[in-house]
């Protein structure tokens, strides 16, 4: 609400009047005022008589600068109202000569209401909690230091008299060792801030608390607060011992383990190898499911076993470097490949950097290189609840022969204390016990990232501060290879496209491009493949054990890919069935809060859109195969990726491999759906409906893009982004006008192609 203003004019009479000054004053109509003299609402006893108003504020500078005087108006109903006010003279700039006296301000009586009001909120604030909490005594003292009242413990036992009684001395009422600690805080309190202090008393342990406040003159009060926390000290200590003891054990147990880990490899090997060739025999879906849970155990314990059995080849001096030919930047994306998808599930931000040249090629051991960048970022990951993690890598000297380069991985996880941070590379090193509970893994990482740094000639450092993060830091030196970079073949060239007979594939998609799509690329390698063309369709095909795959459109009409994962996920739970399908998202939308929403819903892995064959096929044949995704996600930042510029129908060309009659069947569909799409957008323009619109733009982005359209799926991108099932938005006719003009151009020109082409 403004501040209450009243104008005079020269003779002291209310020219102008707004309403808060109005309605302060208790009157409803404007005219009821104006032409009063001052006098009429000044009371008798205010700071100085209406007619000396002139004289003093020609004489008086307090009155127009400064924080003001205190002064008396008089309400309609004769109530008397302190306001802080200001006057200021004001020149008429339609009388010249003439003059106005304007005054401004606050009304007294309602601040000091608020400040009372919020006080007794405190008040009430510590009452509940004196009430309620055990130990704690609650005591209202005066200026002079006596008490108004108590609540609380009622018998505290550093009280020397009861409290029942007020106006009595507080401070008469303590043991000098509670005045010595009190008096240096209440000088504090009394400049209006709060403050705490702990100590101790006998065998006991107290907090105390000052909170200042003002009674309803201005004067000082204080809430003083003491509470026993004596059993919170003695299990402060407890924890305290029993963090040494684990310390102790953990230090005792790491050499056992070192010794023992020798053994315990051979039979694990065993049980990984055997149960491997038992898997390739006929066996009902229970062994299986058995064999599968023994298999992965079994592989978790071994990568424990192989973190032992590495730092101990590292000690004895029997690891060998083994040079190869490699690509720094392919390095970067296999090691967030394999982790993408931990960084996805507790939802941080990932960012890769690197200043080397894409298609330089490095002479070094990248197996040891892959697995120090693996260890530190897993544990960046491990130790890390939000932010972001970077993993970087940057020129620190190059010439013709060589580049030593120096790899970074930060993280805003929990870092290290300084006291800790000459221990972290120690081998079995935890921090403490309660962080090997909640932070799994054998506490050899760091180890071998040191001893595996040192064998390539380099050293490794850390800087930390604590609950900020930490980063990790090493240089290795690498000789530029003469020998050509091999590519290591794809996860689809191990599975032979006749496995995908076997596969059972429902493919939701609303619309008819991608359908089409999909159904000639799946039908190359004879999957049993059932289309849905809503998400209600899909719900009604879907049989929980009759699919193993599910490639599911997100934005659709009506009911969207979140929406029918959600409900797939819990047909699955209300039947017997044993193995769920994966669900994949063919989505455009690959921003990193987008993909939580999948993998939140149920969903299981995505493809962006548009995708080639190679990209589905590689997809389908990760899950398909029994091998877990270990995310291999893109994930792109808040400010999104634009896809790849290509000719006009140069992606639907290379699809066809020149199948004329295939083509004309695709570009014929096209045709037909951008055309209705196209008249249905400029029937919701007409009408108005934004929201409508954005429907028909997502519908015709998938075939845009997969024509090669990307300046009209641009214009589209932004309406979708915009409009699509959004309840407040701003309406711009222009762009819907822009990308009419621009998708009919694109119409026109499929046509004179298909014209082409016959």
């Amino acid at each position: 609400m403004p501040n209450p203003v009243i104008i005079y004019d020269a003779s002291w009479k209310i020219n102008r009047i707004n309403q808060t000054a109005l309605a302060l004053l208790g009157y409803s109509e404007v005219g009821e005022l104006l032409g009063m003299p001052v006098q009429h609402i000044l009371s008798n006893r205010s700071a100085f008589p209406g007619e000396d108003l002139p004289s003093r504020l020609n004489s008086d500078s307090s009155l127009s600068a400064g924080p003001g005087i205190e002064m008396e108006h008089l309400s309609k109903d004769g109530k008397c109202l302190r306001f802080l006010a200001q006057f200021k003279k004001v020149a008429d700039d339609e009388n010249p000569g003439h003059f106005f006296y304007y005054e401004s301000g606050f009304c007294l009586d309602e601040l000091l209401q608020e400040v009372a009001s919020e006080q007794q909120k405190r008040l009430d604030y510590w009452n509940l909690l004196a009430d309620n909490v055990p130990g704690l005594t609650v005591v209202l003292v005066n200026k002079d230091l006596d008490m108004e009242c108590s609540f609380g413990q009622k018998n505290a036992d550093f009280f020397r008299a009861s409290q029942d009684c007020g106006n009595k001395s507080f401070m008469g009422l303590l043991p000098p060792e509670f005045k010595a600690v009190l008096q240096p805080l209440f000088k504090i309190a009394r400049e209006g801030t709060s403050v705490s202090r702990e100590f101790s008393y006998r065998d006991d342990f107290f907090t105390i608390t000052l909170d200042p406040l003002m009674d309803e003159n201005g004067q000082f009060l204080c809430v003083v607060v003491v509470q026993n926390i004596t059993e919170t000290k003695l299990v402060e200590k407890k924890l305290m011992l029993s963090k040494e003891e684990a310390e102790d054990a953990n230090e005792a147990k790491s050499d056992f383990v070192a010794k023992m880990s020798h053994e315990i490899r051979t039979p694990l090997n065993a049980i990984i190898g055997f149960s491997d060739q038992l898997k390739r025999t006929r066996l009902t879906n229970k062994q299986s499911d058995y064999l599968d849970i023994v298999n992965n155990s079994s592989q978790h314990l071994l990568s424990i076993v192989e973190d032992i059995l590495v730092l101990s080849k590292v000690e004895s001096g029997q690891i060998q470097v083994e040079p190869e030919p490699f690509k720094v930047g392919i390095v970067l994306k296999t090691v967030h490949d394999i982790l993408g998808h931990r960084i996805l599930k507790k939802d941080l931000a990932f960012k890769r950097q690197s200043d080397i040249p894409e298609d330089e090629v490095l002479l070094g051991d990248v197996a040891k290189l892959r697995q120090i960048l693996i260890n530190l970022m897993s544990n960046s990951i491990k130790f890390t609840h939000q932010g972001r993690i970077v993993l970087s890598c940057s020129t620190i000297h190059n010439t013709a022969k060589r580049r030593t380069i120096r790899f970074d991985v930060s993280d805003s996880g929990i870092g290290i204390s300084r006291k800790e941070l000459k221990f972290i590379f120690e081998p079995f090193h935890q921090i403490d016990n309660s962080l090997s509970r909640s932070y799994f893994g054998s506490g050899l990482g760091l180890t071998i990232c040191k001893e595996l740094v040192r064998s390539l000639g380099g050293e490794i450092s850390v800087s930390s501060t604590l609950k900020k993060g930490s980063t990790f830091s090493f240089t290795l030196s690498f000789e530029k290879s003469q020998k050509p970079y091999m590519e290591h073949r794809s996860l689809s060239s191990k599975v032979h496209k006749d496995f995908f007979k076997n596969l059972n594939i429902l493919f939701v998609d609303d619309d008819p491009i991608n359908r089409m799509l999909g159904e000639i690329i799946l039908k190359k390698y004879k999957a049993k493949v059932v289309f849905a063309k809503t998400g209600q369709e899909a719900i009604r095909r879907y049989k929980p054990g009759n699919f193993q795959i599910v490639l599911l459109d997100i934005n659709m009409p009506e009911l969207n890919g979140i929406e029918v994962a959600k409900q797939l996920r819990e047909m699955e739970g209300h039947s017997k069935c044993r193995q769920p399908a994966t669900i994949i998202a063919m989505t455009a939308n690959a921003l990193q809060r987008h993909i939580k929403k999948y993998i939140q819903s149920g969903m299981d892995d995505f493809i962006l859109k548009p995708f080639t064959e190679e990209n589905l096929y590689q997809k389908i044949a990760l899950h398909a195969s029994g091998t877990k995704d270990d995310g291999n996600h893109d994930f792109y930042d808040e400010a999104g990726s634009s896809a790849t510029e290509g000719e006009d129908l140069e992606g639907l060309l290379k699809f066809t491999k020149g199948d004329k009659d295939f083509t004309l069947l695709m570009l014929t569909t096209f045709m037909d759906n951008s055309s209705n799409l196209l008249r249905q957008i400029k029937f919701d323009f007409e009408r108005n409906d934004y929201p409508s619109i954005g429907e028909s733009a997502h519908r015709l982005l998938p075939s845009m893009e997969q024509l090669g359209f990307h300046n009209t799926n641009k214009l589209l991108k932004s309406i979708e982004r915009r409009y699509l099932r959004k309840e407040s938005f701003k309406k711009d006719p222009q762009l819907v006008e822009k990308a009419i003009g621009e998708i009919a151009k694109c119409i026109a020109s499929v046509k004179e192609s298909m014209e082409a082409i016959k």
